[in-house]
């Protein structure tokens, strides 16, 4: 049993797979694939809050995205400006000030004004934050490694899902693929 709802996206590939050799209606692939990935990624979130942010010494508020911007500060080991994490972490800019403000708050982000842009905060992380940058790479490197991500009742996906998820891209990959060839006829 998983702690998580996977469950559902991959039943409704399996279905697909089986349909398909039925000729029954069966959702198209890129609408199966859209629901797999939105299943996988509310179980991947759901799989953060209970392998990495439980193993890490940080006030119960704090939000994913919290540890999500100080892991970006800390990998960057310099100063990052806050409008880079934005673009690169695909990031709110209000919602990297709110998380700023309270990292900094609670001492492991540090933030100052560039000395050539007075509109420019650059972000660092304290010897705090670093000590809590490391525990986060620790923390992710253990919930992912191969035996905590697909054995045992915490398994974010089995082999078996991996199967499904692979034989749905390899359809999406022959109907682009074909697609293309067919464009590639009609120009020419």
């Amino acid at each position: 049993m998983s702690l998580f709802n996977i469950r559902p996206g991959i039943e409704d590939a399996e279905s697909t797979v089986v349909s398909e050799k039925k000729d029954t209606r069966r959702l198209p692939d890129e609408a199966l694939f859209h629901v797999l990935c939105t299943h996988i990624a509310n179980d991947y979130i759901k799989y953060i809050k209970a392998q990495v942010m439980t193993q890490l010494d940080i006030p119960k508020t704090y939000k994913i995205r919290d540890i999500q911007i100080l892991s970006a500060i800390y990998e960057y080991t310099g100063n990052i400006t806050s409008a880079i994490i934005a673009r690169d972490n695909s990031l709110d800019p209000s919602t990297l000030t709110r998380s700023v403000k309270t990292l900094t708050k609670d001492g492991y982000v540090e933030t100052r004004t560039a000395h050539n842009n007075l509109n420019r905060r650059i972000l660092s992380v304290t010897e705090k934050g670093e000590k809590l940058g490391r525990e986060i790479l620790l923390a992710n490197q253990k919930a992912f490694s191969r035996k905590f991500f697909y054995e045992g009742d915490a398994a974010f996906m089995t082999p078996k899902d991996i199967g499904v998820v692979k034989d749905i891209l390899r359809r999406l990959k022959m109907r682009a693929d074909m697609q293309t060839r067919i464009a590639e006829m009609m120009s020419s």
